[in-house]
């Protein structure tokens, strides 16, 4: 009279160790499948909340900057901000190349003394002359106004 009962499926009896087990796995299973979903969720989410914003490494365009690519306009005490007509000028060694200041008035100009890279003042004008012994690579040049106040642009010297 004592008869176990047998699962159908398993032809293991009801109740026996290796079923608990069993269901134990199946848990198991569930929990990891909700756990992914989640993740996958939380990585979703992470993403949108990024793609409006640019990479740190690369430069933004401020609302003020020009269409042509200048500086932006920045504000001043005397209200005579200096923006450059470019960000970047390209030279080759032993020439000129010219970048105009489009609003304010330069009054001095600093490069770098290792470049070998020469800066003059024509007008609103800066004149970059590159010695035939200018060091190829980006050099930062610095222009300044009256009241001290400064903006910097970019001569990148390729060699040819």
């Amino acid at each position: 009279m004592n008869e176990t009962k047998v699962d159908k499926m398993t032809q293991e009896p009801v109740g026996s160790e290796s079923q608990a087990k069993k269901g134990g796995s199946r848990v198991a299973i569930l929990l990891g499948a909700v756990g992914g979903v989640a993740m996958f969720v939380g990585v979703v989410v992470w993403y949108f909340t990024l793609v409006d914003r640019p990479p740190p490494s690369l430069p933004h365009k401020s609302a003020g900057a020009d269409s042509s690519g200048g500086t932006p306009a920045r504000a001043t005490k005397n209200g005579e901000a200096l923006v450059m007509g470019a960000e970047v000028l390209d030279i080759v060694p032993a020439s000129q190349s010219a970048i105009d200041v489009k609003t304010g008035k330069a009054e001095s100009v600093e490069v770098p003394e290792e470049a070998g890279l020469k800066a003059a003042l024509e007008g609103n004008t800066v004149r970059i002359t590159a010695s035939s012994e200018a060091k190829e690579g980006t050099h930062l040049v610095t222009v300044k106004n009256s009241k001290g106040e400064k903006t910097t642009f970019k001569v990148n010297v390729k060699k040819e």
